[in-house]
């Protein structure tokens, strides 16, 4: 077994972890991650509609350690939340899409950045001790022309993109470095990753979701930017990206207040139209057609993030998985999802990838 494995057990065995957003695509992959490394979980948010994986993870949080409620609403369940003790709080509600956000401007304002400060008050006024890690995008980045390369470091300028969702994000990355400043009480960490794959992912408008979804309704899939490139990477990659932050920022005082996690910038990025071709190794009958592009929303070209600075500080060395990689295990994901349930597919998605990382 690979050490990094046997520390991460050996870690969280017994740390208890506030997650919002557990409910949906990335909250449910963290608190499987975390209960296979023993954690113990508490998970806050709205019921299921972005995660197929979620309604089979009920044991982990048993029948006391889940609050199935709005963000905006999480100061009212202080005195339950500090039943638990929480070690550390990972802030991942949001109004997560870029598309649906055009047609729902308020409610991606309101959750991303009023629920975030609920989230920010809550810990300052009843747990100001209390670690907070919140997960914003790569698309906080400010906007370069649409014909060019942008490529951004933690110390890039923010400003989001022209959509509700990047610029909400953005505002929310304003917010944290706010409160981290006016109150310096406060331990406030930000997380930005890129494009995330993995099985059980419901949202609209994603890639690999919509030609999983095309695939299944035997339907031809609309493709916005075939020539656009993106940071991919597997959801299993993101999450132990998180946990080796978390895991810094409980042990350290010298964790960089901010990280970005994408595959290095070294490594092959495929446009949208190739992540198309190795999907359809796996899903032969896949159609497609471009849209028109006077239709079509803008949208960084080439988007790339540099994740240097979390190798050089010891955080997390890079993603195990490869894009053609992450892509193939969540066809693989879904395909044993359909013929078993979305909790067995989890579990041998997780032990393939535990042995890509003790191999790694």
């Amino acid at each position: 077994m690979n050490p990094s494995v046997d520390l991460l057990r050996s870690f969280w065995s017994g740390k208890r972890v506030l997650i919002t957003g557990h409910s949906g695509f990335k909250g449910s992959w963290l608190s499987y991650a975390l209960a296979q490394y023993g954690a113990q979980i508490f998970g806050y948010g709205l019921d299921a509609h972005t995660s197929i994986l979620f309604p089979y993870l009920s044991n982990i949080y048993g029948e006391t350690n889940q609050i199935l409620d709005d963000i905006i609403n999480i100061e009212h369940y202080s005195q339950i939340i500090s039943s638990f003790k929480p070690d550390i709080v990972v802030h991942l509600a949001a109004f997560a899409t870029v598309l649906p956000s055009y047609s729902n401007p308020k409610e991606t304002w309101t959750t991303n950045v009023l629920g975030s400060q609920c989230v920010l008050e809550l810990v300052r006024c009843s747990f100001p001790h209390l670690p907070v890690l919140v997960i914003t995008t790569d698309k906080v980045y400010c906007d370069h022309s649409l014909s060019e390369q942008a490529s951004f470091s933690e110390s890039s300028s923010l400003s989001g993109f022209s959509d509700p969702y990047s610029a909400s994000k953005a505002a929310c990355e304003f917010l944290v470095s706010s409160y981290r400043y006016s109150y310096p009480e406060l331990k406030l960490f930000t997380a930005r990753a890129g494009n995330v794959l993995g099985g059980g992912d419901r949202s609209p408008h994603r890639l690999l979701p919509d030609i999983i979804r095309a695939s299944n309704n035997q339907s031809v899939l609309e493709i916005r930017n075939p020539h656009s490139t993106r940071p991919w990477q597997h959801i299993l990659d993101t999450v132990h990206a998180y946990l080796s932050f978390m895991k810094s920022i409980l042990l350290t005082d010298n964790t960089p207040h901010t990280l970005n996690f994408a595959p290095p910038m070294n490594t092959y990025s495929p446009t949208v139209l190739e992540i198309l071709e190795i999907a359809r190794h796996f899903l032969p009958d896949i159609s497609f057609h471009v849209s028109n592009p006077s239709l079509v929303k803008s949208e960084f070209n080439c988007l790339y993030l540099d994740s240097s600075l979390a190798s050089i500080s010891g955080v997390w060395p890079s993603n195990i998985w490869s894009p053609e990689l992450s892509v193939k295990n969540t066809i693989l994901w879904e395909q044993e999802s359909a013929r078993s349930n979305p909790l067995l597919a989890t579990e041998h998605n997780f032990s393939n990838y535990l042995e890509a990382l003790a191999s790694f």
